[in-house]
């Protein structure tokens, strides 16, 4: 019987699992792994629950500073070429408006992430209040959403 090397991460909007590089003999025992995850929540307050179970990938925890230092960058050389001066001459006020708009993008970012979380906890709060107007959600396949379909030639 032949061996699966599995190596992946369960990302679902509930939880994240990171299972490491394992050797699974057969079909079926990956999908006895992949049935122990709830692959979608039915839980209204679960949507709204993150309980940092999901990583945040890199590529988010540096696009505000990036973005704003590559802005302010920009900023400079556009000064520059503005005034009729070359681009890259006063390199110190690059490397400040680089720095500065680095800081500004961290800024913005955290007071981003500070809204939404508290925009969800009033959410969470209101669910958590008014239950009974919001009742768990039913899973659906895709043969109940589709009406028939009959071909008219």
């Amino acid at each position: 019987m032949s061996t699966l090397n599995v190596r992946c991460a369960l990302h679902t909007n509930t939880r994240y699992l990171p299972l490491t590089v394992t050797r699974i003999r057969s079909w079926s025992a990956l999908q006895i792994i992949m049935a122990q995850v709830p692959l979608v929540s039915t839980d209204p307050i679960e949507v709204l629950t993150n309980k940092y179970l999901i990583e945040e990938p890199c590529v988010n925890k540096y696009w505000g500073p990036g973005l704003g230092a590559g802005f302010m960058f920009a900023l400079a050389c556009g000064s520059n070429w503005f005034i009729r001066r070359p681009m890259l001459s006063g390199i110190q006020k690059h490397v400040v408006f680089t720095i500065l708009g680095g800081f500004l993008g961290k800024y913005i970012d955290s007071n981003r992430s500070e809204y939404l979380a508290e925009r969800d906890a009033v959410l969470r709060h209101y669910i958590e209040l008014h239950r009974d107007d919001f009742p768990d959600f039913e899973r659906k396949k895709y043969s109940e959403v589709f009406e028939p379909w009959v071909p008219i030639r």
